[in-house]
């Protein structure tokens, strides 16, 4: 669903209008790191901080959660926005019903290939392994009695990663829709134009 932003947030409306930018390097290379340096630091908490470092389940649990939340909300709020021009939020309305709201930038946005490559792969690595390392805690159901906070921390890892990733996934959807729309639109009033100047110039010749 589209909504409207106040003016001061009108760099996200309608119609979205998506360029590729062929450059192999990245534009926004430190944005384009914290993408996916949150992602890859929890994994790697979760998975060798415990042999490694010796850190004990509550403090394993308070760091990786930690992490999880700061990724969570970097790709919610920023890279979203600077690497593929898409952002998406949502809010309660009056009669308690939640609302999600997927916008778009309006002006021309310029996508560079790289970026959108690495902003999907990640998310979607990052859903993937957390979600394999959930089924294997599951399976081994001797890990559920003797280490309870380790399968919590799979689902949280998981589900914050996976409403990342289908909410952009909705969001470019709507975009792709809109832009199409705009586009026909557009495209309609060129034809109706087009047929009222002739019809014009013929109405003034037959004079």
């Amino acid at each position: 669903m589209m909504h409207e932003q106040p003016e001061e947030e009108s760099a996200f409306a309608q119609p979205p209008v998506t360029r590729l930018e062929p450059s192999p390097q990245a534009t926004h290379p430190i944005t384009l790191f914290f993408h996916c340096f949150f992602k890859a630091l929890a994994l790697l908490v979760y998975l060798f901080a415990q042999l490694l470092l010796g850190i004990q389940d509550v403090p394993l649990f308070i760091t990786v959660a930690t992490l999880l939340a700061m990724d969570f909300w970097t790709v919610k709020n920023i890279t979203g926005r600077l690497l593929v021009g898409l952002r998406w939020w949502n809010r309660v309305k009056e009669d308690g019903s939640t609302e999600w709201i997927f916008e778009s930038r309006e002006k021309e946005f310029e996508a560079n290939r790289l970026e959108m490559f690495v902003f999907w792969l990640a998310m979607a690595g990052a859903t993937l392994l957390w979600g394999l390392i959930l089924l294997w805690k599951i399976l081994s159901f001797l890990t559920l009695l003797t280490d309870p906070l380790s399968p919590i921390l799979c689902v949280l890892g998981f589900t914050l990663s996976a409403v990342n990733l289908m909410a952009y996934f909705w969001c470019a959807r709507e975009a792709r829709k809109t832009a199409h729309q705009y586009v026909m639109k557009e495209a309609t009033g060129f034809m109706v134009n087009q047929m009222m100047q002739k019809a014009t110039a013929m109405g003034e010749e037959n004079l």
